[in-house]
């Protein structure tokens, strides 16, 4: 949460949001409260991190400011 710069309110957003989405589970261990991340999770991360190499300036004739995809084409 603090590495993240999340608030306590931000943060549950995106944890629910990622259950939602079967990308995580919330699980209990030793009476605490964990999130892991899911088959499914682990999968989307993977084939982000392939697109997210297809879309930086090293692979790519663009210019140096395009090293990330705008937001607007991440959201959903």
């Amino acid at each position: 949460m603090y590495g993240a710069n999340l608030s306590f309110r931000q943060l549950d957003h995106y944890l629910e949001f990622m259950i939602s989405r079967s990308l995580l589970e919330k699980t209990t261990r030793s009476e605490k409260e964990m999130y892991e991340t899911t088959d499914k999770g682990k999968n989307f991360l993977q084939q982000y991190d392939q697109i997210k190499t297809l879309l930086t300036a090293e692979n790519t004739n663009y210019p140096d400011s395009l090293k990330e995809a705008p937001m607007q084409f991440l959201r959903g």
